[in-house]
């Protein structure tokens, strides 16, 4: 890849202010009409009859994609056949979800995948249950997890497999998780403009929250009082929320505590939900006066490299480059042996906060239009906190702008003034199939006391 990447400097630049969503945008059924139909697709050309789909609280989302909810705190099955029928097996919680399916099912009752010592009025095996759902001997059989795991393992419970191994040889049922979210070819990987309109619903909210936390008072509150400036409108996040400082940063995805913040402290912030996730780590300082030894360095130093690595990656999110090729461009500028990054230097989104990643190196899948992607360069270098202004952008070719411009234009339009406060503000050459998701997209102000202050591209 012929890039050479820009100079970067801290500069005063206005403040990303952009409009929060008045309206959520909702699935309508023809987006899971078209899922149904593409799984029984790949069913047919996988020469499946039944594929079963698991999902427990937090690893809903291959079950969701097709059902259109997920098991609350319990387990779920989908035993969906090459004809379109579906069984769901629910726990007694979860029971009553089954008549909020987007498409259509039946239902049994499982109670052992409820929780622990409810009770149990179904006596009947799995196995023969699974019988009933219409399993057989003779059945093609793949199981959907949640990892990219061989086609001989399975990240299901062994109880469940056993009762599979039970109705059809073991040594033909398949795991076929990689139908789903496999980088390359993954029905899951790409999105309609529906799906974008309400992945960007939460991506902006996470944002938001992310924002209202940095604009916190910080000296003197507790931990858990900044994390109470997150706004979450009662719906799901995607992974674990974050507010620490000082040496609590050091502790990994630990919870907000009573810590009290102090100038100068190191901290951490972030939130997801559906759609996206938004960090933020910086010093509580104003960059003027007082500035720690620590904080110059990060600001000075560490976090000029890294802002050069996030606008080279900014810069060539384009359609028809390799996974492979970002991974070395991000790694020729900051080489990861010596600034400790050790995850993808990004990942795709959707309900999860990491679906999967073809930013891997040698890595031949291509970005492709419907595509949301999560930057996720972050560095790790003993002293200082990790710089990460971590945000989702969607890739969108000029036919996908178009519908998404003509059936939700208040999201499109955030999407535009996001791109061209990157442009214009930060003077990051943005592709025209970026669409950034967050409202904080690639502002970066090291120093919480001076949000003005924030990296760009030097003119």
């Amino acid at each position: 890849m012929n890039y050479q990447p820009k100079n970067i400097v801290l500069s005063d630049v206005k403040l990303p202010k952009f409009p929060i969503p008045e309206v959520f945008p909702q699935l309508p059924d023809e987006v899971y009409q078209l899922r149904l139909a593409k799984v029984l697709d790949l069913m047919k050309k996988s020469d499946l009859d039944v594929i079963i789909i698991y999902a427990d609280r937090e690893h809903f989302a291959n079950f969701n994609y097709i059902i259109g909810f997920e098991p609350r705190f319990e387990e779920g099955l989908a035993v969906l056949h090459s004809d379109g029928k579906c069984r769901l097996f629910l726990g007694n919680e979860c029971f009553p979800m089954h008549k909020t399916a987007r498409i259509p099912v039946s239902a049994q009752l499982y109670p052992t995948i409820s929780l622990p010592s409810q009770p149990d009025s179904v006596k009947e095996p799995l196995d023969e249950l699974l019988k009933a759902a219409g399993i057989s001997s003779e059945s093609k059989v793949g199981v959907v997890g949640w990892k990219l795991l061989a086609e001989d393992q399975f990240c299901i419970p062994t109880f469940i497999y056993q009762a599979i191994a039970k109705i059809v040889a073991p040594e033909t049922i398949r795991n076929v998780t990689h139908l789903f979210i496999a980088p390359g070819y993954g029905i899951r990987v790409t999105n309609t403009e529906d799906e974008i309109a309400y992945y960007e619903h939460g991506a902006t909210l996470a944002s938001n929250s992310v924002w209202n936390a940095i604009n916190s008072k910080w000296l003197g509150e507790r931990e858990l009082d900044i994390a109470n400036k997150f706004a979450v409108y009662g719906q799901p996040l995607s992974c674990h929320p974050t507010i620490a400082a000082a040496e609590n940063t050091k502790k990994g995805l630990i919870s907000a505590n009573v810590y009290r913040a102090k100038y100068g402290d190191p901290v951490t912030n972030s939130l997801g939900m559906r759609g996206g996730l938004s960090v933020r780590n910086g010093y509580l300082v104003d960059g003027v006066n007082s500035v720690p030894e620590a904080a110059k360095e990060f600001a000075d130093n560490i976090c000029l490299t890294y802002f050069k690595a996030v606008v080279a990656w900014v810069e060539n999110m384009k359609i028809g480059v390799t996974g492979g090729e970002i991974f070395d461009l991000v790694n020729s500028i900051i080489p990861k042996e010596k600034f400790g990054w050790v995850l993808n230097p990004g990942h795709l989104i959707s309900d999860e906060e990491w679906l999967s990643s073809p930013f891997a190196p040698g890595c031949t899948d291509k970005i492709v239009s419907g595509m949301l992607i999560q930057m996720d360069i972050i560095p790790s270098i003993d002293g200082y906190i990790s710089p990460n202004c971590e945000d989702g952008f969607c890739i969108a070719d000029e036919a996908l702008q178009q519908k998404l411009k003509e059936k939700y234009p208040e999201v499109y339009e955030r999407m535009i003034m996001r791109r061209d406060y990157m442009r214009n503000e930060l003077n990051i050459d943005v592709p025209d199939e970026v669409l950034p998701m967050s409202n904080l997209a690639s502002w970066y102000a090291p120093y919480y006391f001076n949000l003005n202050l924030a990296y760009t591209v030097q003119k």
